[in-house]
């Protein structure tokens, strides 16, 4: 009982923080959003997007919007811990945590394919990532702007130079490669 009180509690968070603070907008979309039980703003955020694009490369075709259900769904931790920051900086809503991402990834493709996560120095890391897009392998990758709380999940391969993505402050945190088993 006190379990399931807690989950209610924690599902709920992501929409209700900053509503003293931020109101929620009012643009229609947001609205509707809300009104079918999405998230509005990690739904359109960079780690389900992520996702979005990887699976894709499998021929998985799941929206964002879903990913993000999904995830907000099943990580109890994950939404108070999106929650608190985001009662001072709204963009916290927009978190997804490396342990959501590899929830997902393990449930769309750990049954045929091998998940790889590396991480490292952040020169160990440049060289990782280069290596792994050069072997053609796809994958997720977590950016980091330096000296700066701003992160960015993306999908590889790209179309986007991804260690630019912040300019000279980017820092390659996780690098998560996929292969066949």
């Amino acid at each position: 009982m006190f379990r399931k009180t807690l989950e209610s509690i924690a599902l709920s968070i992501p929409l209700l923080s900053c509503g003293i603070l931020v109101p929620t907008s009012e643009d229609p979309f947001v609205k509707n959003l809300i009104e079918q039980g999405y998230n509005p703003y990690h739904s359109g955020s960079c780690g389900p997007n992520a996702l979005h694009k990887l699976l894709k490369q499998f021929e998985i075709y799941a929206e964002p919007k879903d990913l993000s259900r999904e995830i907000i769904e099943q990580s109890a931790i994950g939404n108070i811990l999106r929650a608190i920051p985001s009662l001072v900086d709204s963009d916290s809503r927009k978190i997804t945590w490396p342990w959501e991402i590899e929830s997902i990834l393990e449930r769309y493709l750990g049954e045929r394919y091998q998940i790889n996560k590396k991480t490292g120095a952040p020169d160990e890391m440049d060289k990782y990532f280069a290596k792994a897009v050069g072997e053609g392998k796809k994958g997720l990758i977590l950016l980091k702007k330096r000296a700066k709380m701003d992160h960015h999940w993306a999908a590889f391969p790209s179309n986007q130079y991804l260690l630019a993505f912040y300019g000279s402050d980017t820092i390659v945190l996780s690098v998560y490669s996929v292969e066949k088993k």
